[in-house]
């Protein structure tokens, strides 16, 4: 791996991980920038100016198109464009002498963010505080904030997300702004809309993502340094006597609450449920510490994946009410600073960069994604199975990551013939099975048989021991 400090991470169409490491300027970095690195699984190649058409090492973004091509901005040497089908680099504009400006698309080489959006078109953000939308042949739209002329800085600007039904732009010293508009943002449009919550206004915004709830309402979560945010769509709904009119609404998720939400008064309003405050013995965000979000990533269960500055990351179980959290202590992180996340559908690992290289886990693979249609010999471990200490024994599709897609399923059985528990597949797209029937109660120690039958009608037979 080329990079030691990973800034953003990128997966391609044929799943391979793309990663590079850079900084804003001249900001301090302990870590010598050493460009762009792509790891298919088993290898790593890298790509620095000493061998490829990137003017720089220090590459702060990657955005990959629907044509798998690979867009890296650069800090001083504008867009570069890497067509790995015909191994052709090209440069989307570098101003110099040798490679002048022709096309406008970019008002400097100073590029702080690179963007695919839902179109294939791409957007950058360039000095001075400019936003282009391109593609690979010309300038699409640009656009810019004149409210903010006496702020801005050379590197504002630093993150733009496009979702259903607007776009959100996080900045490093004027906090965050929402277009609430399909189209694309205007010069001072009437859809500009500054943040009902006062801390969004003037806070560096690190990462921002959305999750849809259990209600199918949209949620939009924003890492921030004055904390994590939830800006939320929400139905009417009663409060104090009063009753607030369907719409969006903000939270703030901290140490001295857990969960913090502002009314239409503006002012910050703890609730006395469970849901706003922690209870005795329930873990804290970011595991007490004081930090603040870096990264962000919602996984396909629904899960919220939470970076931070120096304590490694808490992952969000809303359903549950529940913060796992982990860093160098209690894991086998190699950095309590996170970068970013990254998730490959097909093997079901979340790549986690960190300010020392980069850490991988195995979540699971949606159903969506899962392509199986083959039902193979089965692997069943540990078998014997002792519940007490193994907590589950897996039953696996050997040589396949998952089971056949659809409605495959596994009955299990105890020595009468009883059913026992019909199993479902699991995060993984596999079984487990934690040792109970499907009362959930504990099963006693014996010889147990499982059935496991595709849509199609493969099915394949065994025995699994378990001993209390």
């Amino acid at each position: 791996m080329c990079a030691n400090f990973i800034q953003d991470l990128q997966m391609d169409a044929n799943s391979r991980l793309w990663l590079c490491n850079g900084h804003i300027g001249m900001e301090y970095s302990d870590k010598e920038t050493r460009g762009i690195s792509v790891f298919d699984g088993n290898s790593w190649k890298n790509f620095t100016e000493d061998n490829s058409a990137i003017y720089t090492n220090n590459i702060y973004s990657i955005a990959i198109d629907d044509e798998d091509k690979k867009w890296f901005a650069t800090w001083g040497a504008g867009i570069v464009l890497f067509d790995e089908e015909n191994n052709k680099w090209s440069i989307r504009e570098r101003i110099s002498s040798e490679y002048p400006l022709s096309s406008n698309i970019l008002s400097s080489n100073t590029i702080t963010f690179v963007e695919r959006l839902s179109d294939n078109t791409l957007a950058a953000s360039s000095y001075p505080h400019k936003i282009v939308i391109f593609d690979d042949e010309e300038i699409i739209h640009t656009f810019q904030l004149h409210e903010w002329d006496d702020n801005y800085d050379f590197s504002d600007f630093l993150v733009l997300k496009e979702f259903d039904d607007l776009y959100m732009l996080g900045t490093r010293y004027n906090g965050l702004r929402i277009w609430n508009s399909t189209e694309y943002p205007q010069d001072g449009g009437a859809a500009w809309q500054v943040p009902e919550c006062l801390q969004m206004r003037a806070a560096e915004i690190n990462a921002i993502t959305s999750r849809v709830d259990q209600f199918g309402y949209n949620e939009y979560w924003i890492a921030a340094s004055e904390g994590l945010f939830c800006y939320k769509e929400k139905p009417s709904f009663p409060y104090d006597n009063k009753y607030y009119p369907a719409g969006h609404y903000w939270y703030r998720y901290g140490q001295d609450s857990k969960k913090k939400q502002i009314f239409l008064d503006n002012r910050w309003k703890d609730q006395e449920t469970p849901e706003f405050w922690y209870v005795t013995g329930q873990p804290y965000i970011y595991g007490g510490a004081n930090t603040i979000p870096t990264a962000l990533y919602v996984d396909p269960f629904g899960l919220i994946w939470i970076g931070t500055a120096d304590n490694g990351f808490t992952v969000y179980d809303i359903e549950n009410d529940l913060f796992m959290n982990y860093n160098i202590e209690n894991s086998s992180l190699i950095s309590n600073r996170i970068t970013d996340f990254e998730y490959d559908p097909i093997t079901g690992k979340l790549y986690i960069g960190t300010s020392k290289g980069l850490n991988s886990v195995e979540i699971g693979i949606s159903s969506k994604k899962n392509t199986e249609t083959t039902l193979n010999d089965v692997i069943v471990y540990p078998n014997p199975f002792y519940p007490e200490k193994d907590n589950v024994v897996r039953i696996e599709n050997k040589n396949s990551l998952t089971m056949p897609l659809g409605d495959t399923h596994c009955k299990i059985f105890d020595l009468s013939g009883e059913l026992i528990i019909t199993l479902e597949k699991d995060h993984y797209e596999q079984f487990s099975w934690n040792g109970n029937n499907k009362a959930d109660k504990k099963c006693s120690s014996g010889v147990y048989f499982y059935l496991i039958s595709a849509p199609d009608g493969q099915t394949r037979r065994g025995k699994i021991v378990l001993i209390r």
